[in-house]
């Protein structure tokens, strides 16, 4: 039992470590964590990344079957799910669409782009952006949620799984745009971990069949 108990930590600090970076959850400091408030270690707890990002996705998805247990029409319970999963990630995913979108958006040269994305002001690409993905979320759920809701829910939970590793193939395959930001003090994941951890995320796309 010591051995299996011993066997879980690691994988079990990794997914801890995902959520901490992904998302605003609380989360309380495991008592085997060395350093619980340090920076991912994107070179190998990444691979426990498709976990974390499945138990984010199911925030949304216990939103999306609450909404309708609750005979809310699908529009509605597609928006809350939505809400729920931007509550639970502090809307970072969006913030970064926004400033993606302004920097390419507005910059007509590689420095400008980098300084728009900095700033941490919306212009009207990003805004544009914000307004569109969220419609064509809402939309595709509320599609998904009529054709069955539990259907629907799992399909949450595998796209939060597999965009967040998705999301990595920058930071794999790039170097970074800038000496000073988060990915250039992130270790980048070797070829064979983000290998291991798309394989895996590739495996939560069963959940909806």
């Amino acid at each position: 039992m010591d051995k299996l108990k011993a066997l879980l930590r690691q994988p079990a600090s990794d997914i801890v470590a995902c959520l901490r970076f992904y998302s605003r959850l609380p989360l309380p400091v495991l008592a085997f964590e060395r350093e619980p408030f340090a920076m991912l270690d994107f070179s190998r707890a990444i691979f426990m990344l498709p976990v974390a990002g499945a138990l984010i996705g199911g925030i949304a998805a216990l939103a999306l079957l609450l909404a309708t247990a609750l005979h809310l029409p699908p529009a509605i319970a597609a928006i809350i799910a939505l809400a729920a999963l931007i509550l639970a990630t502090g809307a970072m995913h969006e913030d970064g669409l926004a400033d993606t979108a302004d920097g390419f958006g507005g910059g007509a040269t590689k420095a400008r782009k980098l300084e728009i994305m900095k700033d941490s002001r919306i212009g009207t690409y990003g805004g544009a952006a914000l307004v569109l993905s969220l419609l064509l979320r809402a939309a595709a759920l509320e599609n998904l949620t009529r054709q069955g809701v539990f259907r629907a829910a799992l399909i949450l939970v595998a796209v939060a799984a597999v965009s967040r590793t998705l999301g990595l193939l920058p930071l794999a395959a790039l170097p970074p745009a800038r000496n000073d930001g988060a990915s250039y003090s992130a270790a980048r994941p070797s070829p064979q971990v983000f290998a291991s951890t798309c394989g895996l995320a590739s495996l939560m796309c069963l959940l909806p069949m």
